[in-house]
């Protein structure tokens, strides 16, 4: 695999489909998102950019075609395909790379990401 995250970006329409499937919420706060990128800062309540995140990081594809487990090019479609899209605001999308924050408090459910098991919160009912 080459080195440019280029390579792995998701196009507009897997952004926006991963952003209807949240409810037009980031997936992390739940703050309102009506659109991608810095036109979020528009509506947003506190005038942030929405940014698109790998639930299966790039550099854990990476490693999984070293390893043999997928070959360049399954992975590039692996890591570019929308159930391995979230949409963030930019706090969360910093919080969950910097303080490796997404470890169960996404909003979502189990069967929403391919990648991405989720716990409930602490104070929600297990069902």
């Amino acid at each position: 695999m080459t080195n440019d995250r280029s390579d792995y970006e998701f196009t507009d329409d897997v952004k926006m489909a991963a952003l209807k499937r949240q409810g037009y919420l980031c997936a992390m706060c739940g703050s309102r998102i009506w659109r991608l990128g810095k036109k979020a800062k528009e509506t947003h309540r506190f005038r942030e950019a929405s940014e698109a995140h790998h639930m299966l990081t790039v550099g854990k594809g990476r490693a999984m075609v070293i390893n043999g487990d997928y070959t360049k090019e399954e992975m590039k479609i692996r890591l570019t395909k929308a159930s391995n899209c979230v949409i963030l605001c930019w706090s969360c999308h910093y919080t969950a790379h910097e303080g490796n924050f997404l470890t169960g408090d996404l909003l979502s459910t189990k069967d929403d990401y391919e990648f991405f098991y989720v716990r409930k919160k602490a104070n929600e009912n297990p069902k």
